[in-house]
């Protein structure tokens, strides 16, 4: 058996979801791990044979194969479940992903800056959201982030995160809505207004659109930037 196996000693934690992706499955019946173990397994989409203590049930229950600790026939039957019943280990791949993402980056900063926010303490819910954005992009982030940097009074701030959302998307009409965010924020800037036409008019032809364009155009006209119309 020794022959047949490998150590790879310390696994960089950038590396780490490479080598759960590459795996039939991930053991590791462990008695000591609390709330939130097993999670990182479960987002990478792979079976996952852990312990039934009560804080790692509260996270993969129902979705990781659970045994004793140290209950070795219980261990050898669920790894041979993930390696001969692949139409299990895909239902429970499935399931894994979903409860992973409720415990996303995005999700949990979002849950958390909700408390801050309601307690009144704005900068502990800004701390949060931008940590989450330095972590993972999610647009819902973003714009919790942007709106309570403008709260703040923090408008610079709050323009450069919708920019980087806008930049982020690909779909017209969520491009158009966020600059027009830009445009309230920073009414005298013509950049701005002659990308939300164009995006405007892009998503669905309107007056609106138009309007936009002809105040944009003033603006680029009044700097002396009419080339960029």
């Amino acid at each position: 058996m020794r022959a047949q196996c490998s150590t790879t000693g310390y696994v960089a934690l950038e590396d780490l979801a490479a080598v759960y992706g590459l795996s039939s499955g991930v053991v590791h019946p462990t008695s000591i791990e609390g709330f939130g173990y097993g999670l990182e397994v479960l987002a990478c989409g792979v079976p996952f044979i852990t312990s039934n203590l009560p804080g790692v049930l509260e996270s993969v229950g129902g979705i990781a194969w659970t045994v004793t600790p140290n209950d070795v026939p219980a261990i050898e039957k669920a790894m041979g479940d993930v390696l001969l019943k692949p139409e299990l280990c895909r239902e429970m791949r499935e399931k894994g992903l979903a409860r992973a993402a409720k415990y996303s980056y995005s999700v949990v900063a979002g849950r958390l800056a909700s408390l801050y926010e309601r307690q009144g303490f704005l900068a502990k819910a800004i701390a949060a959201l931008t940590q989450a954005l330095r972590l993972s992009y999610s647009e819902g982030v973003a714009r919790d982030l942007a709106r309570l940097l403008e709260t703040e009074g923090h408008t610079r701030d709050a323009i450069d995160v919708l920019h980087q959302i806008a930049s982020a998307t690909t779909r017209p009409q969520i491009r158009a809505g966020i600059l027009a965010e830009v445009v309230r924020l920073n009414p005298g800037s013509a950049g701005p207004r002659v990308a939300l036409a164009k995006d405007m008019i892009e998503a669905v032809d309107t007056p609106g659109a138009l309007r936009e364009y002809r105040v944009a155009a003033s603006l680029l006209r009044r700097e002396g930037k009419a080339d960029l119309l």
